[in-house]
């Protein structure tokens, strides 16, 4: 099974549940290109719902680095605020998109700069995985066959613009994928930040572990 079903179990405030007003046109048929999307194989892929900043702190004490990921939702996905301390990415019955990167940095927060593709060595500005899903049952499917599309990311930039004053952000992504195809994202709002620093250590061997079912 691909990454992306093998992703984020995480403890916190946090659920994405199905909007039913939301635009449930993932390939943009109407030629309308959306103000946060995915660009990829030619089609466009709106991704205006959530960004999400999860913090595990240190990935490497000795060399002081620092794992962030950013997950981003289509419009049908939204946070619910009133949850307890419980995490899970919550069933969905419309098309849905993920993108989804990991992220290192030598500050204690994501810092505005180009973010290279680098699945080795998880240097400072550098991100090992970058994953865009598309999902046709929704998120509580375990099965690769109802994955619509998968493109995992081998090669690229991430360009961020971070505010944290105004908990702003803008994301440009230009990359390829295993499919030597072009990939490109756009994102640019209000991100949502979850500190688990303190519940999580951020080891190689915790990440492996974390990535586990996406459609809880």
């Amino acid at each position: 099974m691909k990454k992306i079903l093998y992703t984020f179990l995480l403890i916190g405030p946090l659920l994405f549940i199905y909007s039913c007003d939301k635009d449930e046109d993932p390939d943009n048929t109407d030629n309308n290109i959306p103000t946060n999307y995915v660009l990829y194989d030619g089609n466009y892929y709106e991704m205006d719902g959530p960004c999400v900043i999860i913090d595990y702190g240190l990935w490497s004490e000795e060399e002081g680095i620092n794992n962030l990921d950013i997950v981003i939702g289509s419009s049908n996905l939204y946070l619910n605020e009133n949850t307890d301390d419980n995490f899970e990415l919550y069933d969905t019955t419309a098309v849905s998109q993920v993108l989804y990167f990991e992220l290192f940095t030598s500050e204690t927060m994501l810092n505005s700069g180009v973010y290279n593709f680098d699945p080795e060595t998880q240097n400072s500005m550098t991100f090992d995985i970058g994953e865009f899903s598309v999902f046709n049952d929704g998120l509580d499917s375990a099965f690769e066959e109802d994955q619509i599309l998968y493109a995992d990311i081998t090669a690229g930039t991430v360009n961020i613009n971070i505010n944290t004053s105004s908990s702003s952000i803008t994301i440009d992504v230009d990359c390829t994928t295993d499919e030597n195809k072009n990939i490109s994202a756009y994102w640019e709002g209000d991100y949502n930040y979850y500190d688990y620093r303190n519940l999580f250590n951020s080891s190689e061997e915790f990440k492996l572990n974390k990535h586990i079912n996406l459609m809880k």
